[in-house]
């Protein structure tokens, strides 16, 4: 089976077969609070995405997810459930550090429950350039990340 690797703006990349694909744990979170969900706008990007990113090694895939969350929103996120609602693999090609990579990405539901750290800040990072509550209809294939578009739809969240 042929691996086909996209960038962060879903443009193919092509493999050079040898080269090293590293490995990616990765979670997200989907957390709706009156009828919007929690998303963000990361850097250099104009798409949505669910708060998540990698898993660190000594991490229960929850343990990172409750970290990604609240580094990248500043809230704090409980899951219902231990499964995911959502799991997919996916290739991709992270070019400000020229890695090939072979992702396991998990979408749990869950809820917030905080109202934000009023001391949070994303400057350490500077991954996120906004973070709200989008209402489910302004989602769509153009401006959704296209690995998160299913488990919204798969929540029954998004229609298209």
């Amino acid at each position: 089976m042929s691996k086909v690797f996209h960038d962060s703006l879903g443009h193919v990349v092509p493999y050079e077969e040898g080269l090293p694909i590293t490995w990616r744990l990765t979670v997200y979170a989907l957390a709706v609070r009156d009828g919007k969900i929690l998303m963000l706008q990361p850097y250099g990007l104009d798409r949505w995405e669910l708060p998540g990113g990698e898993v660190h090694p000594h991490e229960t895939l929850l343990d990172g997810l409750i970290r990604e969350c609240w580094e990248e929103t500043g809230y704090q996120f409980v899951s219902q459930d231990v499964l995911p609602i959502h799991f997919i693999e996916q290739f991709f090609y992270e070019r400000e550090l020229s890695k090939y990579r072979h992702a396991v990405v998990a979408v749990f539901t869950g809820t917030i429950i905080s109202e934000g750290d009023p001391d949070w800040t994303n400057a350490e990072t500077k991954e996120v350039k906004r973070v709200e509550w989008v209402s489910p209809h302004q989602l769509n294939a153009n401006n959704t990340h296209q690995n998160q578009l299913p488990a919204l739809i798969k929540s029954g969240l998004v229609t298209l």
